[in-house]
């Protein structure tokens, strides 16, 4: 899978943006420049700015001396404004780990920013600007591969992020893929999480249940009688004829049993019932397999295998 990147920088440095884009053209990685920013910020720029992590794992942003002012009687060189509170929303959005910065050597930055890891570079009167933008892709390159994605924490606002991208989903109407469901049926433990916050959202007094998952053997087990919370006392909640859409959410699925084996139980025990699915992460390797197709709703594709996630401190082990 390619590593998806976007570049932030002033109008000014767009020819330097785009030798540098054309860089990693023959590396692993998929780069887009955010063109909207160079007409200005309005107000919807601004507040779907955070939706841009959903579709990027990376920020790149070019800090170049656009802008020369008189400090203490000394005349510096400092970014385009713009380009400064795009680098704020882009550390606020992805995270200061995954927000890349790439500075003029002659420019200065806020104090604020004073300590931050940088890319330096300079472009003289007979440098080579492919030659300096080569240098910076493989300076890039080599901080995406010791700073792996895979190993950064979950926040509680990428949670949140990523479930609202299942809900928006959900919201649809039917004929764009949409689901309305009577009830939520969270697969504990993480899955009575996000089926709370998709309850909260829809604002509908949305029921939820919850289903336990005997995992002690390996692959989980819902259909026994030696469990201390009998999940055979919510399939007869769910027989209600008031009920008859049911929505199963669990937060992630490493191997897809969980998903898949919930489905099965209620689906064998309530064959009248429509029942779909959603997750907020599915294991990369899961792309073209069989059980896909049990997963109705999911936001975002994600390497799963042998990681932990922490929550804010709290280790969540998938």
């Amino acid at each position: 899978m390619k590593t998806n990147i976007i570049i932030f920088s002033s109008k000014e440095e767009l020819r330097f943006v785009e030798t540098l884009q054309e860089k990693f053209y023959h590396r692993n990685f998929a780069v887009e420049v955010w063109s909207n920013g160079f007409f200005g910020l309005s107000k919807s720029y601004i507040e779907n700015f955070s939706s841009l992590k959903l579709h990027y794992d990376y920020a790149l942003v070019i800090l170049s001396d656009d802008d020369c002012v008189l400090r203490n009687g000394e005349k510096i060189f400092i970014p385009r404004d713009n380009v400064l509170l795009e680098l704020g929303m882009c550390i606020e959005a992805f995270s200061l780990s995954r927000t890349i910065i790439v500075k003029k050597d002659k420019v200065h930055l806020p104090s604020d920013l004073s300590g931050i890891q940088t890319i330096e570079y300079s472009v003289g009167a007979n440098e080579n600007l492919d030659a300096i933008t080569g240098t910076i892709a493989a300076k890039v390159n080599n901080y995406i591969e010791h700073v792996s994605l895979d190993n950064q924490t979950l926040s509680w606002d990428e949670l949140f992020t990523y479930t609202k991208a299942v809900i928006d989903k959900l919201r649809k109407s039917e004929s764009m893929g949409g689901f309305y469901f009577d009830v939520l049926v969270g697969i504990n433990r993480g899955g009575l999480i996000i089926a709370d916050l998709i309850s909260r959202e829809f604002g509908q007094n949305k029921p939820i249940l919850s289903l336990f998952a005997d995992r002690r053997n390996g692959s989980p087990v819902f259909d026994d009688q030696d469990f201390i919370i009998n999940n055979s006392d919510i399939v007869k909640m769910l027989e209600n004829k008031s009920i008859r859409n049911i929505l199963v959410v669990d937060s992630f699925t490493r191997s897809g049993n969980s998903v898949v084996e919930a489905r099965h139980y209620l689906t064998k025990h309530l064959p009248d019932k429509r029942i779909k699915s959603a997750v907020v992460y599915v294991n990369t390797r899961l792309k073209d397999t069989e059980c896909l197709k049990y997963i109705d709703y999911f936001a975002e594709f994600k390497e799963l295998d042998g990681k932990h996630l922490s929550l804010d401190g709290f280790k969540h082990k998938l």
